[in-house]
């Protein structure tokens, strides 16, 4: 090959080499910016997991309190029930005891396990599914940190959730995360449909003992 175009060539190839690298250069500062917001987010994010955590912890010992004093209040009005002799007296009792009931109900409701279709494979499935797409991106020096930045936040936020989800189910919830994984399938780790349908039966026979 002639000196001249090799020369030509090698000229070339390092200008476009320089014209990436400029380019790349002019894109740092959005980046950097747009790390920057997104670390925000995620300190604010998990900032405001743990205080609903705590928030969440404090409610659930409300609800138990409430509902046992619910509780209290029907035996008092049943008891109640067999000393009077009024017929308007027993039905205005038994309606009290009634609404008593039904906001007994809506505090276990609010403490009620479910199970999705998602949930049998992974603990957060939508956890699992953003890092599919965080994952399965085009990676820059930037995306890379990004990514990592949004995995961590991802994994001290189910942390956070599952503290919360012990709180409110206690072994139930122990139980299940023994059973299937919390931010990754494994295809030798999960629960068949009867194991699931088992595990919410086991949990509602136990909230309904008395």
């Amino acid at each position: 090959m002639n000196p001249i175009i090799e020369k030509l060539l090698v000229l070339q190839d390092r200008d476009v080499h320089l014209n990436r690298l400029l380019a790349e250069q002019e894109r740092l500062p959005v980046e950097r910016e747009d790390l920057d917001r997104q670390m925000k987010q995620a300190a604010d994010a998990a900032e405001t997991a743990r205080t609903d955590a705590r928030r969440i912890e404090v409610d659930r010992k409300h609800l138990e309190l409430e509902a046992e004093g619910k509780m209290t209040l029907v035996r008092k009005y049943k008891n109640q029930l067999l000393e009077i002799k009024n017929n308007d007296q027993f039905h205005a009792l038994q309606h009290e005891i009634t609404a008593a009931e039904t906001e007994i109900r809506k505090i276990e409701d609010q403490e009620h396990f479910q199970l999705s279709a998602f949930h049998r494979f992974v603990r957060h499935p939508w956890y699992f599914f953003g890092l599919i797409l965080i994952w399965t991106r085009d990676m820059s020096v930037m995306t890379l940190l990004s990514s990592i930045l949004i995995t961590f936040y991802f994994v001290v936020g189910s942390w956070l959730e599952e503290k919360k989800l012990l709180v409110y189910h206690g072994g139930t919830y122990r139980r299940y995360m023994a059973r299937v994984p919390g931010l990754i399938p494994l295809p030798w780790k999960f629960l068949t449909a009867k194991e699931a349908e088992a595990l919410l039966k086991q949990n509602n026979e136990k909230a309904g003992a008395p």
